[in-house]
């Protein structure tokens, strides 16, 4: 029968001086245990410390942990004898690693507020602050920093990009998709997304198989047996090859061609299956939309991570864009299991942080905290529909009161209309018009918040409102 799992944690204590560490922390775990009786888990928090693990599993008075290689120990947390606990205790509780906190593994994570948790957000998610180094931010920069951005909406998702590249215009996101900079695909959650093409291979090779699996039975009422779409490849592969590119209409006209009806959504599935086994690809505009590629001619492949590699890059790069987020937030994004999500987070560990928001754990890039938060301001922020600023968590209770829920997500049916942002928080949706506020034609963005707005606050949205017809606009 399982024992309780504890935890001997070895770090610094948040809120005491950095001179100050915790040595040995013995406390219940929050999970059930998962480890044999008696048994510890060990998390290691910088890298003396690790060392003097390393140094204690060497000279054979801990033995050895659940690692391919003791010599290799990172930041996470690991299972342990129990007779591994005194020595630990012993060996970290001397001067050089000071003191002893007793209580809770709470104490390890800092407490933040709400405010707090979405200012850090805004500031990942590159809508307030600098965000990256100074200098120029380019479309490839925010799409990398943010992973992947939720694209089915084309032109919602062109302005999700320019918002955070100050500067930019429509003109400059579609240049970075005729040039292959950043291409648009399905790489998780049977959703289309914006994602660099360096990026796209490894995260169809985490969440491909389980996407696919998803969609075997609807695929069978539509008749999409393996024949058809292994028939269906090999048009693609005939009709694109050569680096030709074709419209959506014209690809549903090829496969008609060879025998293989489109209608009720067919040839929409069709074209889903062939992105997510790695065939094809959205490429440069064509027309208002995409089109279509063979994904190896478009971005040739490169060196890919093996898998833990892949979980770990995937959980640094969410929770560096998108943190604060929880455990559940990653899992329900990326669309992993659970235990795939846990190991991500825990070989991210070494390059992330905790905080605690009412007795739940938010992680977020270490090097976030050590910039300064941007200064409050007053805006009011035009975000587009399927937006991550919104779209990006499980949980938006922080963002989105419920009671607004139904305005921004009508009938819940999927569809995020675009959102008011202020104080971090959604307060009105808005809506594309024509006309904008010089009389010069072209388009704008029309108000529609939950509550009656003041002075101020119209004033803030005009000018919000402005940069999306810049955006729109110029070089027309």
């Amino acid at each position: 029968m399982a024992g309780r799992s504890h935890t001997i944690a070895v770090g610094p204590v948040v809120g005491l001086r950095p001179t100050r560490h915790l040595a040995t922390h013995l406390s219940d775990d929050d999970e059930p245990a998962r480890v044999g009786n008696g048994s510890f888990q060990l998390r290691v928090i910088t890298p003396e410390q690790a060392r003097v693990v390393v140094d204690l599993i060497d000279g054979g008075k801990i033995g050895r942990l659940c690692l391919p290689d003791s010599k290799t120990i990172l930041h996470g947390t690991y299972v342990m004898p129990r007779s591994a606990a005194s020595a630990v205790r012993r060996s970290c509780s001397g001067p050089s690693h000071s003191t002893w906190c007793p209580g809770h593994t709470e104490c390890m994570a800092q407490r933040i507020d709400r405010r707090r948790l979405l200012q850090l957000r805004l500031s990942n998610q590159l809508i307030e602050g600098e965000g990256l180094s100074e200098g120029h931010r380019s479309v490839a920069d925010v799409v990398s920093r943010l992973l992947a951005m939720q694209a089915q909406d084309f032109g919602q998702a062109l302005w999700a990009v320019g918002l955070r590249a100050p500067g930019a215009i429509r003109a400059d996101v579609l240049s970075a998709l005729s040039t292959g900079e950043v291409i648009r695909s399905w790489p998780m959650r049977g959703t289309l997304f914006f994602v660099l093409p360096s990026d796209l291979r490894w995260i169809l090779a985490l969440t491909a198989e389980r996407t696919l699996a998803s969609a075997r039975r609807r695929h069978r009422e539509l008749g999409l047996d393996e024949s058809t779409l292994s028939h269906a490849r090999d048009i693609a592969l005939s009709t694109l090859e050569g680096q030709t590119e074709v419209g959506r209409k014209e690809f549903m006209a090829a496969l008609e061609q060879a025998g293989i009806p489109t209608s009720n959504q067919r040839g929409y599935h069709i074209i889903w299956h062939l992105a997510h086994t790695g065939v094809v690809c959205w490429g440069p505009p064509y027309g208002t939309q995409q089109a279509l590629v063979l994904l190896d001619e478009w971005v040739p492949a490169g060196c890919q991570p093996d898998r833990d590699q892949a979980l770990r890059e995937f959980a640094v790069r969410y929770f560096t864009g998108h943190g604060p987020a929880s455990l559940n937030d990653f899992a329900w994004w990326a669309k992993l299991t659970l235990g795939d999500a846990r190991t991500g987070l825990q070989l991210a560990r070494d390059e992330l942080t905790e905080l605690v928001h009412e007795e739940t754990s938010y992680w977020v890039a270490s090097r976030s905290l050590e910039e300064p938060l941007p200064a409050e301001t007053d805006a009011v922020h035009a975000l587009p529909g399927f937006d991550e600023y919104l779209i990006g968590y499980q949980d938006r209770v922080h963002t989105l009161a419920p009671e607004h829920v139904p305005r921004v997500i009508p009938g819940k049916n999927g569809i995020f209309k675009p959102t008011m942002v202020s104080d971090a928080r959604v307060t009105g949706t808005w809506r594309r018009a024509k006309g904008r506020a010089d009389g010069r034609g072209g388009v704008t963005a029309a108000a529609e918040p939950f509550e009656e707005m003041t002075t101020e606050e119209t004033e803030a949205f005009a000018h919000s409102a402005k940069a999306y017809e810049w955006f729109m606009s110029a070089g027309d």
